[in-house]
């Protein structure tokens, strides 16, 4: 495989552009020449994913055919795709929401994200919990897709670089898709693929000349539907392959699997496949909306050549040359800026042959011809343009363009004459003088004494002060001898008598040549810059005064005529785009600007058309405002009235009567009870309550309720999918502060008397934080070194188990570590303090003592059987309890004597200790109370998912996603409440429980009725419980943050 691209003219080399290393015309960076570049087939596929799998720095592969582009960047193992065109998939957003396990809440919460702007930016990164867990698989499935999409794509060109792609691609507007795992694993399949399509193609031909049209057969599969059905719609024509690969993957099939299944009902007779078939004919009509498609998406492009290239191709086709010059001539200007100046000239060639009055194509041939080397060639164009220019009357311009190809050739007297012819054209005698003096000098050097004395006489004649040309002349009558001087003065008295008998004449001829020029430039000028009136009255003044004949500006009046037509034209199309994107006021102005500066132009008669449908619309839309407002009057019928006015919003927002209309819109907050405004306006009544929306703008709703942060959504009431009726928001509890580590937080926090916290962090830090969240210290554990289970604080010292073997105090006001004890033998946790004094470490079937101060081992006790779970510590009675698999509920004192009561059942999780006994749970789905003998046990249904909280005289159980309240004196059911997902260890404080959830929802409940006060929403999943502090409640977040939740206890 070639790895130099050619130009598909000439068979020249061609730079990519990204060939210098410099900053492209549209400022984006552009990086070093590609590595590979050409033509994108099986073969450069094989070659790319070869290098990407085998290097280990960065690279980017760039593949584009004016239609479609995709990037891919290779960032160390991952890899960032950004997809543009008919060729993208599906966004990932949409699939996101498509996933089974995409809840109406996670849909709503990913709405909200937005994306910034940096390599590190995707929607990906601006995720976390569930949503980062669907968007991980989604990405997965959607690289997939587009990855073998790249397989069967035909008649594109590509890049592969081995550096950072351009910045522009990191922008929010590219919507990359990030995969960081199994990137490997996928190319490797990728790579396998190819020669399945390799022998595919041998059979289909090239996907984008390949024709399919339908045989008969009936479909089986969802794939076939989508395939069969596609035919049917585009008739006996069928469709290229390419067409039914880009159906078959908006249908969830791959762009290989679809090639196959069609492969596949080729061979049964279903469908008739022509590789290679010639291109059917499309309409203009067809060729201009694909071309304005694509200029419409050319903006994000990084490519621009081949979508201006495809762009030019296609206006030519529908025989609008005005607007293919345009990105052809961009076409130019970009392979200038890659050197590429042969391919720039062939392009600028095809605009000349497409409009001979191309003057600005013209100017860049010459030049082009000029960098190149090409003296004769450049002269030749700039004298030919010149010619031009003074055709059309243009002579100032005719003259510098004389001067560029005189200063490549100054021996070439034809162009010496033409330019004198200008400036006499201009009345510049002067100049004109200085000219005929340069071509003399050139005659004599020649040797042509004739030609030179005659352009002396001329200098004579336009300058009577140039007192050298007079010398000379006397010179070389003398010259000539006597016989030779009186022929020279007889010529000279034939040519005085002559001058003077038409004087006046050529005098009146000079001026009104002037006048003429004078005039053609200022009338085109006006015109060229959409003045039109102007320039026709330059041409009026200049028959008036000179009484010339209306053949003589019959050219120039045409070019007006037709800059006028072109520019109405362009408003006309600017007025279409604007009504397109519902901006119709504009539209309405621009039609109407049309009317005014052409009305005798067909755009004028299409314009009034088009005001005339948009008014018949207005009406229409008076009579629905008329409608709504009637269904809002009779009352109880607000909903009707929202939807049918979010109707008339969308589709006639740029109406009067839609701006008048205001809708009302049902607001509802969790918890009730909130305030509502509109854009800062204070609606009446408090939630559930009407919003009222005026007009079709979009506008901000706020709610506000006293303990809860603000909460604002944006409504679009013209918005393409009408807002939800009704508009639910849930209420945030005010936080009193908030502190973020550096990892994810699944372990609770630590708690001293005075208020200060000590957090372990996935990050392998311990942090120290004093009560108003302020970060005292930080400290590192370790590389890879965790902590078993959360910290235990005694007095001013806290204690963390690392790696289930060692055990570590450290100061909690200065993060110094106090001591280190290590332990042998199975997988150790920190239980708790008795005492200020005492502190226990249990292992699997052992439990120490330690001095917390310290670190001095008090005594080691090894427990009748492992346990199920880690002991439970209880302060006020100074003993810990826990239950063993073998049956044994266990307690230990303070002095370090084991008791053992038997349980019913093998135990499970912790035990709890309360005043009257300790709660023991049973693999078979009981709760038992035991102290000496079994007081009463309660069927669950399944073990608890957290530890069981007894509080005075009741006991709150989580099962799965139920929290049940249970009498401790009985074990009856007092009420139970169903969450949105499993629950943690729930913890209680002054009669508030509160009780965290999995997918991130902290709820406080009336420990009495299980009535919910608030609840919170934190930024990820919450796997710790909450600990309730002075007025607020601490809650550890995946989102590696620590929030504290204002809570006032009334």
């Amino acid at each position: 495989m070639s790895g130099e691209r050619t130009s598909r003219r000439t068979g020249r080399p061609a730079q990519s552009s990204s060939a210098r290393g410099s900053t492209s015309g549209d400022g984006r960076v552009v990086a070093g020449p590609p590595e590979l570049s050409g033509a994108w087939t099986p073969d450069a596929c094989l070659e790319v994913l070869r290098r990407v799998l085998e290097r280990r720095a960065v690279c980017y592969l760039l593949v584009t055919d004016g239609k479609s582009e995709k990037c891919l960047y290779f960032p160390f193992g991952g890899l960032r795709l950004t997809s543009l065109g008919a060729r993208r998939g599906v966004p990932l957003r949409w699939l996101m929401s498509k996933h089974p396990s995409c809840t109406p809440e996670l849909a709503r919460q990913l709405e909200k994200v937005t994306v910034g702007s940096g390599e590190r930016a995707s929607l990906e990164d601006s995720l976390s919990g569930p949503l980062r867990e669907i968007a991980q698989v989604c990405s997965k499935r959607i690289v997939r897709d587009e990855l073998l999409d790249l397989v069967v794509w035909d008649g594109a060109e590509y890049e592969f670089h081995a550096s950072n792609p351009p910045p522009v691609i990191f922008e929010p507007e590219y919507e990359a898709v990030k995969l960081s795992l199994g990137v490997k694993d996928l190319l490797s399949e990728v790579r396998q693929a190819v020669p399945r399509w390799k022998k595919l193609r041998r059979a289909l031909g090239s996907p984008s000349r390949t024709r399919v049209t339908l045989r008969s057969g009936s479909p089986s599969g969802h794939l076939e539907r989508a395939l069969l059905g596609s035919l049917r719609e585009a008739g006996g024509e069928g469709r290229t392959l390419d067409e039914l690969v880009l159906r078959g993957r908006r249908a969830g099939a791959t762009a290989l699997e679809v090639c196959e299944r069609v492969a596949e009902l080729s061979e049964r007779g279903t469908l008739r496949v022509e590789p290679n078939a010639k291109p059917r004919p499309r309409s203009k009509e067809l060729l201009r909306r694909e071309a304005d498609e694509l200029e419409a998406a050319i903006e994000l492009m990084i490519n621009k050549l081949a979508a201006h290239r495809r762009i030019a191709n296609l206006f030519r086709q529908a025989g609008d040359t005005a607007r293919a010059s345009e990105h052809l001539q961009q076409v130019g200007l970009e392979l200038e800026r890659r050197d590429d100046a042969e391919g720039a000239i062939e392009v600028y060639r095809e605009i000349v042959a497409m409009n001979p009055q191309a003057f600005a194509a013209r100017e860049h041939i010459a030049l082009m011809l000029e960098r190149l080397g090409r003296t004769a060639d450049a002269v030749r164009e700039w004298f030919a343009l010149a010619r031009q220019f003074a055709s059309f009357g243009l002579f100032n311009r005719a003259k510098d363009r004389l001067r560029k190809a005189i200063r490549l050739d100054r021996r070439n007297p034809d162009l010496r004459r033409f330019l004198i012819d200008a400036l006499q054209a201009l009345g510049q005698r002067r100049e004109a003088a200085q000219e005929y003096r340069r071509l003399a000098e050139l005659y004599t050097a020649e040797g042509r004494e004739d030609e030179a004395l005659t352009c002396l006489q001329q200098v004579a004649e336009l300058d009577s002060a140039d007192v050298e040309a007079r010398e000379a002349l006397r010179r070389a009558a003398s010259a000539r001898g006597a016989g030779s001087k009186a022929k020279a003065l007889l010529a000279l008295a034939v040519s005085a008598l002559v001058l003077a008998g038409g004087a006046f004449w050529i005098h009146g001829h000079y001026r009104m040549l002037q006048a003429l020029a004078r005039a053609r430039e200022e009338a085109l000028q006006a015109a060229q810059q959409e003045r039109f009136a102007e320039a026709r009255r330059a041409l009026d003044d200049f028959q008036a005064r000179f009484g010339v004949s209306d053949d003589r500006l019959a050219g120039t009046r045409d070019g007006i005529r037709a800059l006028e037509n072109l520019a109405a034209r362009k408003r006309f199309a600017r007025a279409q785009a604007l009504e397109e994107k519902r901006e119709v006021r504009a539209a309405m102005d621009a039609y109407r600007a049309v009317r005014r500066q052409a009305p005798d132009s067909k755009w004028a008669r299409r314009a009034e058309e088009r005001l005339a449908a948009i008014e018949k619309l207005a009406r229409k839309a008076e009579r629905a405002a008329q409608a709504v407002a009637a269904l809002i009057e009779v009352g109880g019928r607000e909903q009707e009235a929202a939807k049918q006015g979010f109707e008339l919003m969308r589709t006639y927002s740029w109406t009067a009567a839609a701006r008048a209309t205001t809708v009302p819109l049902l607001v509802e907050t969790e918890p009730p009870g909130a305030s509502v405004e509109v854009e800062g306006e204070p609606q009446r009544g408090v939630t559930p309550c009407f919003a009222w929306l005026p007009g079709p703008d979009p506008l901000r709703i706020t709610c506000r309720r006293d303990g809860y942060e603000p909460t604002s959504a944006v409504v679009d009431p013209a918005g393409i999918v009408p807002p939800r009726w009704p508009l639910r928001l849930q209420l945030q509890r005010k936080l009193r502060w908030r502190q973020t580590t550096e990892g994810p937080l699944v372990q609770a926090p630590g708690v001293a008397d005075d208020g200060s916290i000590v957090l372990a962090g996935s990050d392998y830090r311990l942090y120290g934080l004093d009560p108003t969240g302020a970060l005292r210290w930080s400290r590192l554990l370790g590389l890879f070194v965790e902590t078993t289970g959360p910290p235990v604080l005694a007095g001013r010292t806290a204690v963390v188990v690392l790696d289930g073997r060692e055990v570590v105090a450290f100061d909690v006001d200065t993060g110094r570590r106090r001591w280190r004890n290590r332990r042998e033998g199975p997988e150790l946790h920190a239980v708790g303090a008795l005492s200020t004094s005492l502190l226990l470490v249990a292992a699997r079937a052992r439990v120490d003592a330690f001095d917390p101060v310290r670190g001095r081992l008090r005594w080691s006790r090894r427990l009748p059987g492992s346990l199920a779970g880690p002991l439970t510590v209880d302060p006020p009675r100074r003993r810990a309890v826990g239950a063993t698999t073998g049956g044994l509920l266990v307690i230990v004192d303070e002095a370090g004597k084991v008791y053992g009561l038997k349980v019913p059942g093998r135990p499970v999780g912790r035990a709890v200790p309360g005043p009257t006994g300790c709660l023991v749970a049973t693999d078979d789905g009981k709760l038992h109370l035991v102290w000496r003998t079994v007081r009463w046990s309660r069927v669950l249904g399944e073990a608890p998912g957290a530890t069981p909280l007894w509080a005075g005289d009741r006991i709150y159980v989580p099962v799965e996603d139920t929290l049940l309240c249970l009498s401790a004196a009985d074990g009856e059911p007092i009420w139970s409440r169903r969450f949105s997902a499993k629950l943690s260890t729930p913890a209680f404080r002054e009669g508030r429980l509160y009780v965290s959830t999995r997918d991130g929802r902290v709820h406080a409940l009336v420990a009495a009725t299980g009535k919910t006060r608030w609840i919170h929403r934190a930024g990820g999943a919450v796997y710790a419980p909450p600990v309730p502090v002075d007025g607020a409640v601490l809650v550890a977040s995946t989102d590696r943050s620590l929030s504290t939740i204002v809570d006032e206890l009334r």
